[in-house]
């Protein structure tokens, strides 16, 4: 099953240590078992922290 959704980081500080891009796929965990996947379509990357 898939679906659109919206997904936030504010992270300040990590330099390219979480680095998200166009492309890219995010995996999320609760300990060893996988719980979602995330395909990243765009990434805006303003600079604004709201």
């Amino acid at each position: 099953m898939t679906s659109p959704a919206e997904a936030r980081w504010l992270v300040p500080g990590l330099d390219d240590a979480q680095q998200i891009e166009p492309g890219a796929t995010v995996v999320v965990t609760g300990g060893a078992r996988t719980v979602a996947h995330f395909f990243v379509d765009e990434v805006d990357d303003d600079g604004s922290s709201s």
